[in-house]
């Protein structure tokens, strides 16, 4: 139980540390999704697979890149919920990048 309420913790301070960068993401998102449902042409379907070839891309090098950026590495990970965390982590890093280039896949098709 403790586990599981300091990774709550940790997820509430982070995400007060990065509110600025998610609020931009946002606007970047209503902008993307904005342009792309516009367009009377675009090809959503078309678009799934080169985005999840992206989001699986982008979860990969998470694996390495979250915790080099809180200057750690993987041998410091020997806890089940610590490997929990840096998965839904890299999850949640390739379902944003995903929803990203979704719309600008859409547009290219």
């Amino acid at each position: 139980m403790y586990e599981i309420w300091l990774t709550l913790n940790i997820v509430y301070e982070l995400m007060w540390m990065y509110l600025p960068a998610v609020v931009v993401l946002l606007l970047v998102l209503a902008l993307v999704y904005g342009r792309a449902l516009q367009r009377k042409k675009c090809q959503w379907r078309a678009a799934i697979r080169p985005t999840l070839m992206v989001a699986v891309v982008v979860a990969i090098l998470s694996l390495w890149l979250v915790p080099v950026s809180t200057h750690s590495t993987l041998a410091d990970i020997a806890y089940w919920v610590d490997w929990a965390n840096l998965m839904a982590i890299c999850a949640g890093v390739a379902l944003v990048a995903a929803a990203i280039v979704w719309p600008v896949f859409s547009l290219r098709r």
